[in-house]
C-alpha cells in the first residue's frame, strides 16, 4: 500500500506562494501599463533561464549525488525573489527579478522528481506522482484563493512580501525534516562541482548557442518524446501566457482573475489522484491522448469566447479555463509517468532536466509568438493558432504511442517464441481439468461459436473444441499457434485491431490481459465480437498486497508486460466497457518462470530448481464471467 512521504508536505508553502504569485506578476506588469508583448517577453525570459538551469541543476545533482541542498537553495532563492518583487516599479526591473526567480525555482523541479522516484517503489510511481501533484496543487490553488481576498485589502507589493515570508518556510521545513541518504563523494568530485559551476556561468553565452551539441539525446524514444513535449508546450504558451491579459481586456477585475485562476488550480488538484489511478491502469500515453483531445475541443470554444464581448466572453473563457485545469492534471501526470518509464538509471537528473528543458523551450517559443500575435492580430488568431499546434502535438504523441506498442508486442512475441517448446511440456491432465472447470463455470455449451484471444499455444482453444464448440484461435504470430486442432480455425491478428461483429457466443482470454498495451480497446473489440447476451471468460493473474512487487519482478524476467491489476480494477474495466459481471471467483495462482536466482516475498510460496522459479500466490488468480450488457444493447 502506498504511503505518502512526509517530505511532500514541505512543498506546500512554496507551492502556495508560487500559486498566488503566478497571476500576480502579470497583474503587476499590467499596473505599469504593460502590454501583451511585455507579459510574453517577461514570461519568455523566465522560461529561457529556467530551461538552462533545469539542465544545469539536474547535471550538478547527478555529479554530486546530492539532492537536498538544491531544493533548500531553490526555496530560499525563490522566496528572496518574491520579496524583491515588492520593490518593483518598472517593467524592466520586473524582468530582472523574474530571471532571478527562474534560476532558483529551476532547482526544485528535476531534483524533486528524482527524490520522488528514489523514495517510492517503482510499482507506486504513478500513485506517488498523483499524490505529490495533488498536495502541491491544493497549495497552489489556495494560494490563488488567498490572493483573491487579500488583493482587496493589500497592495500588490505588500502581498509579495507576505508570499516571500511564507515561501521561506519551505526551506526551513525541508532542511529540518528531511534527511538525505548519505552518498560517498571524494574531494575530487567536490572540487569538480565548484569548478563546473564557475565554468558554466563564465561560458553561458557559448553554452546557450551550442546547447544542442552539448546535450545529446540518450536514445530515440527519449528524443521523440522530448520533441513532442516541446510542441505541446508551445501550444500551452500560446494559450496561457495572454490569459490574464485577455480577462482584464474583457472587463474582469483583478480579484476575479485570481478567482478564475483558483478554480483552474483547484480542479487540477482535485483531479490528480484520480488521474494517477487511471494512468496506472491504462498507461501514460492513453491518458495523455485523452487530455489532448479534450483540450483541443475547448481551445476552439475559447476562440468563440474571443469573438464575444464583456460578460459572455469572460464566462465562456473561465469555463474553458476550468476544463484546462482538468486536462492539465491529465497531461502532467501522464507525461511524467511516461518519463519515469523512459528514464535511465544514473542519469535521472540529466534526463529530467532535459525533459523540463524541452518544456521550457516550448513555452519560450509559445510566449514569444503569443505577445506578437495578440498585439498585431488579436486574441482570436492567437487561440486558433494554439489549437492548431496542440492538434499537431496530439498526432505526434499518437505516433509515438503506436511505435512503443509495436516494439513492446514484438518483444513479447520474441520472448514467447523462445520458450514455446518448453511451454508444450506443461500440457497435462491437471491443466486440462483446470481449464475445463473454467469453461463449465462460464456455462460453455456444445455448438457455441467461440473466439479465443491471444491463444498462444492454443490450450484453451483445444479444450473449447473438446466441448464441441466451433473455435477461432487468434494471436499476433503464427508460430504461437502451436498445433492444428480439429474444429479450430486460426487467425493471425492483433486483439486491439479485431473487426468481428456479433459473431461469437463466448470470447475467452487466458493469462494475456497484462500484456495488452491498450486493454480498453481489447475489451471493446471483445464486446463487439459477441452476439446478444454473449459471454466473456477472463482468466487472469491479479495482484495482491503481498504479490505486487513479486509479480513485477518475476515477469520482467519473462517478457515485457503492460501491468497487472487487482481483481477490483479488472471488474471496473470490464463493466466500464459494456459488460455485466455474472460470476467471479479467485483461487491460488501457480506458475513458473526461468530465473538466475530465487525470488522471495512474504505470503508467496516459492521454490527454485534447475534455473526455474516455481511460485504460488494465494488468491492470486481471477476467473471472471461477464455478459454483454443489456443497457448497451439497446443503444446499439
Amino acid at each position: 500500500m502506498f504511503k505518502t512521504p512526509r517530505w511532500f508536505y514541505t512543498f506546500m508553502p512554496f507551492k502556495f506562494a508560487a500559486g498566488c504569485s503566478s497571476p500576480l506578476i502579470p497583474l503587476l506588469i499590467i499596473s505599469f501599463g504593460g502590454t501583451a508583448t511585455d507579459i510574453s517577453l517577461i514570461s519568455s525570459a523566465y522560461s529561457v533561464v529556467s530551461m538552462i538551469f533545469l539542465v544545469i541543476w539536474g547535471k550538478f545533482s547527478d555529479s554530486t549525488q546530492k539532492r537536498k541542498p538544491f531544493l533548500v537553495l531553490g526555496f530560499a532563492g525563490f522566496s528572496l525573489a518574491l520579496l524583491l518583487f515588492s520593490q518593483t516599479h518598472t517593467v524592466s526591473y520586473a524582468l530582472y527579478i523574474q530571471v532571478m526567480s527562474a534560476i532558483f525555482a529551476a532547482a526544485t523541479i528535476p531534483v524533486s522528481s528524482i527524490y520522488l522516484l528514489r523514495s517510492t517503489r517503482k510499482e507506486f510511481w504513478d500513485h506517488a506522482l498523483g499524490e505529490f501533484n495533488r498536495i502541491g496543487g491544493y497549495a497552489w490553488a489556495f494560494g490563488m484563493l488567498f490572493g483573491t481576498f487579500l488583493l482587496t485589502v493589500l497592495r500588490i507589493g505588500d502581498l509579495f512580501i507576505l508570499l516571500g515570508i511564507i515561501c521561506f518556510s519551505s526551506s526551513i521545513l525541508f532542511q529540518t525534516s528531511v534527511r538525505e541518504n548519505p552518498v560517498y563523494i571524494n574531494r575530487d568530485r567536490i572540487a569538480f562541482f565548484a569548478h563546473s559551476i564557475t565554468e558554466k556561468l563564465r561560458l553561458m553565452p557559448s553554452y546557450i548557442i551550442h546547447f544542442p551539441q552539448i546535450t545529446a539525446f540518450e536514445n530515440r524514444r527519449l528524443k521523440n518524446f522530448y520533441l513532442a513535449s516541446f510542441v505541446l508546450f508551445v501550444s500551452s504558451g500560446l494559450i496561457f501566457t495572454p490569459f490574464v491579459y485577455f480577462l482584464t481586456q474583457k472587463g474582469a477585475s483583478a480579484s476575479f482573475v485570481f478567482l478564475a485562476s483558483f478554480m483552474n488550480s483547484i480542479i487540477s488538484a482535485y483531479s490528480y489522484s484520480g488521474v494517477a489511478k487511471k494512468v496506472a491502469l491504462f498507461g501514460g500515453f492513453t491518458i495523455l491522448k485523452r487530455g489532448l483531445i479534450l483540450r483541443v475541443f475547448f481551445f476552439f470554444i475559447l476562440v468563440i469566447a474571443s469573438i464575444l464581448a464583456g460578460f459572455y466572453a469572460v464566462c465562456l473563457a473561465v469555463l474553458c479555463y476550468c476544463v484546462f485545469g482538468y486536462t492539465w492534471a491529465q497531461i502532467s501526470i501522464s507525461s511524467n509517468s511516461v518519463m519515469s518509464r523512459l528514464i535511465i538509471e544514473g542519469k535521472e537528473g540529466k534526463i529530467m532536466g532535459m525533459y523540463n528543458f524541452m518544456i521550457s523551450l516550448g513555452l519560450i517559443v509559445g510566449n514569444i509568438i503569443s505577445g506578437v500575435v495578440v498585439d498585431t492580430l488579436g486574441f482570436t488568431a492567437e487561440f486558433f493558432l494554439g489549437a492548431a499546434v496542440i492538434i499537431l502535438s496530439a498526432f505526434w504523441m499518437q505516433r509515438i504511442k503506436y511505435r512503443e506498442d509495436t516494439e513492446m508486442k514484438k518483444e513479447i512475441l520474441y520472448a514467447f517464441e523462445k520458450n514455446m517448446a518448453e511451454r508444450k511440456k506443461w500440457w497435462n491432465t491437471l491443466t486440462y481439468q483446470k481449464i475445463d472447470s473454467y469453461l463449465d463455470y462460464a456455462g460453455v455449451q456444445k455448438g457455441w461459436k467461440a473466439l479465443d484471444i491471444a491463444s498462444g499455444d492454443g490450450i484453451v482453444a483445444s479444450r473449447l473444441s473438446k466441448k464441441g464448440c466451433a473455435v477461432r484461435a487468434a494471436d499476433m504470430w503464427p508460430a504461437l499457434l502451436f498445433q492444428k486442432i480439429e474444429n479450430v480455425s486460426y487467425m493471425v491478428e492483433d486483439a486491439e485491431e479485431m473487426k468481428y461483429k456479433r459473431q461469437f457466443d463466448i470470447v475467452t482470454c487466458r493469462n494475456a490481459f497484462h500484456y495488452f498495451p491498450n486493454p480498453l480497446a481489447v475489451l471493446r473489440n471483445m464486446r463487439r465480437a459477441l452476439r446478444d447476451r454473449g459471454r466473456l471468460l477472463l482468466m487472469e493473474p491479479v495482484i495482491t498486497e503481498e504479490s505486487r512487487s513479486f509479480l513485477r519482478t518475476v515477469f520482467e524476467k519473462k517478457a515485457p508486460f503492460r501491468t497487472f491489476y487487482t481483481d477490483e480494477e479488472l471488474v471496473d474495466m470490464v463493466t466500464s466497457e459494456g459488460f455485466e459481471v455474472k460470476k467471479k471467483t479467485t483461487e491460488d495462482y501457480t506458475n513458473w518462470v526461468r530465473s538466475d536466482s530465487e525470488e522471495r516475498a512474504e505470503g508467496v510460496k516459492t521454490s527454485y530448481k534447475n534455473g526455474i522459479l516455481y511460485f504460488s500466490i494465494p488468491r492470486g488468480y481471477l476467473i471472471l464471467v461477464a455478459e454483454k450488457s443489456h443497457s448497451r444493447l439497446k443503444s446499439r
